[in-house]
C-alpha cells in the first residue's frame, strides 16, 4: 500500500494512515471525523460508517461498532457479530453487517410509530343535549382527518340565543384530558345558561387523542372560530363579539387560541379561511396554562397529545403563558386552590403575563374546590363558589357581551 504525502491542510496529529492512500485514505480520514463531530448520532448510521472503517482496514472501528451494533439491534446479535469477527477477515464481516442494516433498520424510534401499524380507534362522543342544529366544520373533510368516524369529523352544536340580534357569541370547548369530552356538564350546561342570558353558544366536539394528536384540537378550534365569524349575518352574531369558553383541556386550548391566532388568508379558496380566528373575549375554567407549573400526576405537560416524552421546544410551542402580547383577548379566568390535577397557579402567572402585557383580565381563584367544577353551580360545589355564573355575567356585561338582566 503506497503511503502519500501529508497535505497541508492535514491536522498536525495525522497518522500515516489519516494521511491514506487515494480515495480510500479520505474517505477513512473523512469518516474518523464525522464520528468526532457526530457522537450522538443514530446507531444506525453509527454502525455503517464503522463498517466502512472496517473496509479500509481501521484497527479501531471494532469495538465502535460492536457498541453500535447492541444500539441499533440486540446483545445477542453483537454476540453473534463478535464470533464472526473471528472467523473471518474485516471485509467479509463488514459485508454481513453491512447485509444486517436493513434488519437494525426496522427497529423504529421511541416516539414514531411502525409503518404499517393500526391507527388508534377514534374516540366517539354522544352529542350534547338541547342543541338546535348540528354543523360540520369541514363538510368535504377536515385536514388530518384519516376516517369517517363520527368521531373523525369535528363539529359545532348551536344554542341560538332568543329575542331580537344579533348576538354576542361563545364558542364553548369541554374538557375531558384530550381523550373525552364532558359533553353534559362542560358543554351543554354553559350553552342553555349562555343562551338564557342573551348570548349564542356553539359547543365544539373538537377531535381526541390517541387518534388525534397536536395540532389538531388547536386547528378545530380555529376552524370554529373562523366559522362563526364567518357565518355571522345568517347564525344572528356579531362578528366582533365571537368568544371562548374553555374547561381543563379545553380551558387549555382557550388559552391557546387567545395567545397564537392569526387574521386570515384574504387570498384563501375557502372563504372561511378569510376571516381571523382571534376570539374577541375568552373565559378559562381550570385550564393548563403554564407548562412549567408540574403536573399533580407526574407525567410530561401535553403528553396526551404530543406524543410521549415531548421535547421542550414542542412544549413551549403550546404553552399559552409563552405567547402573551398585547393581542391577546381580553381573559375571564377561574380556578380553585383545591384543585389537585390543574394547580392553580397556572390561573395565576397566566394574569400575571396579562396584566403585564396590558390585556384586560379578571382572575378568580377559590379556595374550595376540586378539579372539574364546572359552573361553579353544582349540588356538590362548595357554597362560595356558587357566585361564579354572577361573575362572569358581570363580567361580560362590562364589555358589552351579554345583555343587561332584568
Amino acid at each position: 500500500m503506497r503511503v502519500g504525502r501529508r497535505s497541508p491542510a492535514q491536522p498536525e496529529d495525522a497518522t500515516p494512515r489519516e494521511a491514506g492512500v487515494g480515495r480510500r485514505g479520505s474517505r477513512t480520514i473523512y469518516i474518523r471525523r464525522k464520528l468526532e463531530g457526530d457522537r450522538a448520532g443514530e446507531p444506525r448510521f453509527n454502525v455503517q460508517l464503522y463498517c466502512e472503517l472496517f473496509k479500509n482496514g481501521a484497527p479501531e472501528a471494532f469495538g465502535s461498532l460492536a457498541f453500535s451494533f447492541v444500539a441499533a439491534a440486540s446483545f445477542p446479535v453483537a454476540c453473534c457479530v463478535r464470533y464472526a469477527f473471528r472467523a473471518m477477515n474485516r471485509s467479509a464481516f463488514a459485508s454481513l453487517l453491512l447485509l444486517a442494516l436493513p434488519l437494525s433498520a426496522q427497529t423504529p424510534a421511541a416516539q414514531t410509530p411502525a409503518t404499517g401499524a393500526a391507527q388508534p380507534a377514534t374516540t366517539q362522543t354522544a352529542p350534547p343535549t338541547g342543541f338546535a342544529e348540528k354543523i360540520v366544520l369541514w363538510p368535504d373533510g377536515a385536514p388530518l382527518q384519516h376516517g369517517t368516524t363520527d368521531g373523525d369529523i369535528p363539529k359545532i352544536f348551536t344554542y341560538p340565543a332568543t329575542g331580537a340580534g344579533p348576538h354576542a357569541a361563545v364558542v364553548v370547548m369541554p374538557g375531558g384530558g384530550y381523550t373525552r369530552l364532558v359533553m353534559p356538564q362542560e358543554g351543554a350546561l354553559e350553552a342553555r345558561w349562555l343562551a338564557a342570558h342573551g348570548v349564542s353558544a356553539f359547543v365544539l366536539e373538537y377531535r381526541l387523542a390517541p387518534a388525534y394528536l397536536y395540532p389538531t384540537q388547536s386547528t378545530d378550534v380555529s376552524r370554529a372560530i373562523r366559522y362563526v365569524r364567518s357565518h355571522a349575518a345568517e347564525l344572528g352574531v356579531k362578528p366582533d363579539a365571537i368568544g371562548i369558553w374553555g374547561f381543563s383541556a379545553g380551558g387549555s386550548l382557550a388559552g391557546y387560541a387567545a395567545t397564537i391566532h392569526d387574521a386570515g388568508n384574504p387570498a384563501a379558496a375557502d372563504p372561511i379561511d378569510r376571516v381571523s380566528d382571534r376570539p374577541d373575549f375568552e373565559i378559562i375554567s381550570y385550564g393548563r396554562l403554564d407548562m412549567s407549573v408540574p403536573l399533580a400526576t407526574g407525567t410530561l405537560p401535553m403528553e396526551s397529545i404530543l406524543g410521549p416524552h415531548p421535547s421542550q421546544a414542542a412544549i413551549d410551542a403550546i404553552d399559552p403563558v409563552k405567547h402573551v402580547t398585547a393581542d391577546t383577548s381580553p381573559s375571564f379566568i377561574y380556578s380553585t386552590t383545591g384543585d389537585k390535577t390543574v394547580d392553580s397557579r397556572n390561573a395565576a402567572k397566566f394574569y400575571v403575563a396579562l396584566k403585564a402585557a396590558g390585556v384586560p383580565a379578571e382572575l378568580h381563584i377559590f379556595e374550595l374546590g376540586a378539579h372539574g367544577t364546572h359552573m361553579g353551580d353544582d349540588p356538590t360545589s362548595p357554597p362560595e363558589l356558587k357566585v361564579t355564573p354572577q361573575l362572569i355575567a358581570d363580567w361580560m356585561q362590562l364589555h358589552g357581551w351579554m345583555p343587561a338582566q332584568p
